[in-house]
């Protein structure tokens, strides 16, 4: 093994193949006046050192790859978790963009572990809000629509609804050459009602009446409280015999259906004016304007009764 090895190492140096190692250092040898007889070689055996080497590199490379491979999946099994979350933040936070809360209360987490559950679980608690503050301002706008266009005693449309919505009706009644009828009807004296059993009786009489209004007219009919006793019921595809049947049916009505307060029992009864569209007539101001005359025809024929507009009337509406 030694002749295997060179000689001519000049100083030091390792040989050998694989993990079978020899380490070869030299040392000259010289006389006294200096000159070089020979050299000495120490050989030694490092087959172990390189073998446990090997063995340590083998080892750190297993325990490095292994590191690597679980915080490959550690990271991977973090980011897809913070992915989820950071997900689901987005489609709570897409539900308060459309102002979509319902069931959005199950989605608060109930231990909080980290910064993003304290951001869910706020973002939820404010959508609770939001939500409740909208819930409530629908409420309140739907009350401001029924004071702009419902009348808060009867509960019918008031005369704004009735003229948004009329005069749409009376534009395809010109075009098409549809019925199209009216009723004004008026309470017969209620002005002696209120001052002689109070304006509690004529509130009470007023919604009476409104009650059985609503029970006769159809739907489609736009029945509206005008003011004080006055009503208007417009009726589409009405003509004049039906809407002088649908009058006779409410007077008669009426008079059958006394108000009882307390051990009194107030008898009332209306007076009803009809008109009817004619060919030519521009808006439906014209039909009021008509059915006030035929009003005015019925009080003065006697009350509780029906009349209906003759078109070569001139006598001005009183009411």
């Amino acid at each position: 093994a030694v002749l295997n090895i060179p000689f001519d190492t000049k100083g030091y140096a390792v040989y050998g193949k694989l993990w079978k190692k020899n380490l070869v250092v030299e040392f000259p040898l010289s006389d006294r006046k200096g000159f070089i007889v020979g050299k000495v070689l120490f050989i030694k055996d490092v087959s172990q050192i390189y073998i446990n080497f090997y063995v340590l590199m083998g080892i750190l490379s297993v325990y490095s790859f292994a590191l690597s491979l679980l915080s490959s999946l550690l990271l991977y099994v973090f980011s897809e978790n913070l992915v989820d979350r950071i997900i689901k933040l987005q489609e709570l936070s897409n539900r308060i963009k459309e102002s979509n809360f319902s069931g959005i209360e199950f989605l608060k987490i109930e231990k909080p572990k980290d910064e993003l559950d304290h951001l869910r679980n706020n973002l939820v608690d404010t959508a609770l809000t939001i939500g409740k503050l909208l819930s409530e301002l629908e409420e309140k706008n739907r009350e401001l629509q029924e004071l702009a266009y419902y009348d808060p005693l009867t509960g019918l449309p008031n005369r704004r609804f009735f003229f948004e919505h009329a005069s749409l009706i009376f534009e395809e009644v010109k075009r098409y050459e549809k019925s199209l009828s009216l009723l004004v009807i008026d309470i017969d004296h209620f002005k002696e009602i209120n001052e002689t059993h109070g304006h509690d009786v004529g509130n009470l009489v007023l919604k009476t009446f409104a009650g059985l209004l609503r029970g006769i007219v159809r739907q489609s009919d736009i029945c509206t409280r005008f003011g004080g006793e006055k009503f208007v019921v417009l009726l589409p595809n009405t003509d004049l015999e039906g809407a002088k049947v649908l009058a006779e049916r409410i007077r008669a009505t009426v008079a059958k259906n006394p108000v009882e307060h307390g051990s009194t029992i107030i008898v009332f009864t209306v007076s009803i004016g009809i008109s009817q569209y004619r060919k030519g007539m521009q808006s439906v101001d014209e039909l009021i304007k008509e059915a006030d005359i035929a009003l005015y025809r019925a009080k003065e024929g006697g009350r509780n009764r029906v009349e209906v507009f003759i078109p070569d009337e001139t006598a001005e509406a009183q009411t």
